[in-house]
Formats: C-alpha cells, sequence, structure tokens
C-alpha cells in the first residue's frame, strides 16, 4: 500500500508542482496525512486494542458480598506460599464498609505505612488517628466524641469520593449459634432477591446441605445469587440436589453411598466457604457436620 502512495507521488508530484494551484497542495497534504495516518495512527489504535483485548470488553466485577472478620483477614496483598495461587486484592473495612485499596498498595499493601490496617476493621482507629492495635476489628462506634466522628467521616468521604476505591462488601459477623432449625417458609425469602434493608445491605443467600443452612452471600453471590447459575438452589434445602449433581429442585430420596459421598464433598466446601445461619432438620450424614 505505502509503495503506492509513493509510486503516486513520484508520478503526480511534477505536475501538480509545475502547476502550482491550491488543489495541488492540497493533494499534496492529503498523500501526506494518508501516509502519516497509516503508519501512526492505526498501528496505535491496534495496539490499543491489543491491550483492552481481542472483545475490547472489561471483565465484570464481582457483586458486593459479606465477610466475617476471618474472611477479610485474608485480603491483605500478601503474596501466597503456592506457587499456583493468585496473590490476593487488598481489602479493608471502614464503619462496617469493605474497600478494595489496591490501587494503593504502595500505602496498604505489604510494606505499606498502613499495612497494619488491611484485613481488618479500621474505622475506630482513622477516627481516633491512632495505630493502636486495640482499635481494630472495633465497632464501638458509639463510644467516639464528635471531632472523632467528623474525622471518620472524612476518612469515609476519602476513601469513597476522592480515591474512589470500590466498595467490595461489608462485614457482618455470624450469628452466635447456628442450632435453631429454620422452616422451609423462612428460609424460601432469602434467595438473594430481597431488597436491601438497613440491617441487612446485602441480602441473605441461604442454601441447606446436610443438617445445615448457609448463607452463600459471604462470597458466593457470583454462583447462587440472582443470575448465577445455581441461583435456583438459594432459599431451598439443596442438600439432595447436591448429592445428584443436578441442578435444581430435587425431591428427598435415599441416597447412594456414592450420592452420599458427593455430598459430603460439597458439605466440607460450604463449612470452608459460608457461614452457618441455621437447621434444616435433616439427619443425612450427620458425622461430617458435627
Amino acid at each position: 500500500m505505502f509503495e503506492a502512495l509513493w509510486t503516486a507521488i513520484d508520478i503526480e508530484l511534477p505536475y501538480w508542482l509545475d502547476a502550482r494551484t491550491w488543489t495541488g497542495y492540497l493533494v499534496i497534504f492529503a498523500i501526506t496525512f494518508a501516509t502519516f495516518y497509516f503508519t501512526n495512527v492505526r498501528k496505535h489504535d491496534k495496539k490499543k486494542s491489543d491491550d483492552d483485548g481481542e472483545d475490547g470488553e472489561e471483565e465484570t466485577p464481582d457483586p458486593p458480598r459479606n465477610f466475617t472478620l476471618s474472611q477479610l483477614a485474608a485480603f491483605t496483598g500478601t503474596p501466597p506460599e503456592a506457587e499456583n495461587e493468585d496473590t490476593p486484592p487488598i481489602y479493608l473495612s471502614v464503619k462496617g464498609v469493605v474497600y478494595d485499596v489496591s490501587s494503593g498498595s504502595d500505602f496498604y499493601g505489604p510494606g505499606g505505612g498502613y499495612a497494619m490496617f488491611t484485613g481488618k476493621e479500621c474505622g475506630m482507629a482513622l477516627a481516633k488517628m491512632s495505630f493502636d492495635l486495640e482499635l481494630l476489628n472495633n465497632f464501638q462506634f458509639d463510644d467516639l466524641n464528635f471531632g472523632e466522628k467528623e474525622t471518620l467521616n472524612d476518612w469515609i468521604v476519602k476513601f469513597r469520593d476522592f480515591k474512589n476505591y470500590p466498595i467490595v462488601g461489608r462485614v457482618k459477623e455470624p450469628p452466635a449459634s447456628a442450632d435453631a432449625i429454620l422452616s422451609k417458609e423462612e428460609v424460601k425469602k432469602w434467595d438473594g432477591s430481597q431488597p436491601p434493608t438497613e440491617d441487612e445491605p446485602i441480602p441473605r443467600i441461604v442454601v441447606g446441605a446436610g443438617i445445615y443452612y448457609y448463607d452463600c452471600s459471604y462470597g458466593g453471590c457470583p454462583f447462587y445469587g440472582p443470575g448465577g447459575p445455581y441461583n435456583v438452589m438459594a432459599g431451598e434445602d439443596a442438600t439432595w440436589a447436591l448429592a445428584k449433581m443436578e441442578v435444581g429442585k430435587v425431591a428427598r430420596c435415599d441416597l447412594t453411598e456414592k450420592e452420599r459421598g458427593v455430598l459430603d464433598g460439597w458439605i466440607k466446601v460450604f463449612e470452608r466457604k459460608y457461614v452457618r445461619i441455621g437447621r434444616t432438620g435433616n439427619e443425612v450424614i450427620k458425622d461430617s457436620q458435627s
């Protein structure tokens, strides 16, 4: 293509210079601009497209989730010991709201001046402008004086509006006891589609597995929440569906030894990732959840 452009210049340039017309100068300018465009602009656009990915689409972030304090503690940006594991992002909580501060890793990442705050609730420490460890994971905000409350609000505005740190969830400690048997009618309304409330800004997503119901809003929103591939199990006792590896409602039935083994594997996943909130009333492989 470039050879054709320069051939045109070589053939036509003498004619247009002899003509000494404004049209000639315009043609020269057009040819020069075309050469610049194809050698620079198009190359830059192609590189940008490659950097953005083949389809140019950004990865969709996960919906906000609930965190226990022990779950939050894992998000400090510290590289894992295992080589096949990814380095976690850097999260911290301010008055129960969890922010992703990974873009501020120089401050909050390992070795940073505020690294002690990561993976923790640090609102009280920020309000008092203190590095006292006893103020971390402390939610006694009513004990703050007026000036401290104003300071805390300033930090919240900074995180939310000036730094634009993404909000990834809320800190919500699990119930003190999960021994109460929950009714199917009660559980059915906890499928993640219920409107947020002041007490539950991130709705519960409850799934039954074995003898317990679990709240999957603690990390399982992309899977069991609205629009997730397993949302049909939310608000249900999914014990038999999990055992039979079926997505949908499965009636209670006898399980084979193999199906019990599959269910046992699922229960171990739920025990590791989610939070018990009550009992199903089932007595299926009780030993796995004792």
